[in-house]
């Protein structure tokens, strides 16, 4: 009887140690929604952030056999729930802009690494107070640069750096990317174990190169430059023409000097009739 006691005191202890060991961890790259304020953003912070777990292990699988939120919240909670779009945290506030079919690099710091392995899935909204579903982050389940659905811890502590590839035909003004961890400290418990997650709010451009655009140069019409050449003055000396001074000749008078006055009869006949028939009117002054 003291033996069956005493196994029974063990396993609680047990019970009770494996229930206190917790590997925890958040998303810095893309920031979570309960992370953004540790990178600047003026979100309301969240200390916890690093222990979004569905509520702890015995509310996920004694209260809630397994379900847990969308994005960490213990399931039972009122919706919008504080991690979902439209709760505390879920301002929808977009924290990166991505190309589709790009490799992005995921940073995941883990306080406690208890081994297991990550899953990262997608879902497009396009509405930040429409809350993502399980469906829709099933329907678009992300694989690592290495072609795998699930990231394999090896015991690493600090941060770790994943590539993760985003679906070729998907764009979006919001997609919430989701990182979840499946811890897997808990051995011999199979899937009982603890779900550790994050979601941020993401775009998802085309990013279609488009053709350069072509144009003709500009022709420019430059009228050719006038050039106004005045012709040379040609001075050429006038060859001088010597001329020499009129040579002034005194005309005779018709009036013979002393020659006697003609009469009045004279004038008369000789001016106004041409006429001269008197001897003595031929040598007098007319």
């Amino acid at each position: 009887m003291e033996l069956t006691t005493l196994l029974i005191e063990l396993a609680v202890i047990c019970c009770v140690v494996l229930e206190g060991v917790h590997g925890h961890g958040r998303m810095n790259n893309p920031p979570g929604r309960g992370t953004m304020w540790r990178v600047g953003f003026s979100t309301p912070p969240d200390y916890n952030d690093h222990q979004v777990y569905c509520g702890g292990l015995k509310n996920l699988w004694d209260v809630n056999d397994g379900k847990c939120g969308v994005c960490g919240d213990p399931f039972q909670e009122a919706q919008p729930r504080d991690h979902e779009a439209g709760g505390k945290y879920g301002k929808g506030i977009i924290v990166r802009r991505y190309q589709k079919g790009q490799k992005i690099t995921v940073e995941i710091e883990i306080t406690a690494n208890h081994k297991g392995h990550f899953e990262f899935n997608i879902c497009p909204t396009n509405n930040p107070k429409f809350p993502a579903t399980d469906a829709c982050m099933n329907g678009y389940r992300l694989k690592t640069s290495s072609g795998h659905l699930k990231y394999y811890l090896n015991g690493d502590e600090g941060r770790v750096f994943v590539d993760v590839i985003l679906p070729a035909d998907l764009t979006c003004s919001l997609c919430v990317f989701r990182w979840k961890y499946f811890a897997a400290q808990n051995i011999g418990f199979g899937e009982r174990q603890e779900h550790f997650y994050s979601c941020a709010d993401v775009a998802i451009e085309s990013g279609d190169v488009l053709p350069p655009v072509i144009t003709n140069p500009p022709v420019i019409v430059t009228n050719p430059p006038v050039i106004v050449t005045n012709p040379p003055v040609i001075v050429t000396n006038r060859p001088v023409i010597p001329t020499q001074a009129p040579v002034v000749t005194t005309r005779p008078s018709p009036i013979p000097p002393n020659l006697p006055k003609c009469p009045i009869s004279c004038k008369f006949y000789c001016q106004n009739l041409n006429y001269c028939y008197f001897d003595e009117c031929k040598n007098c002054i007319q």
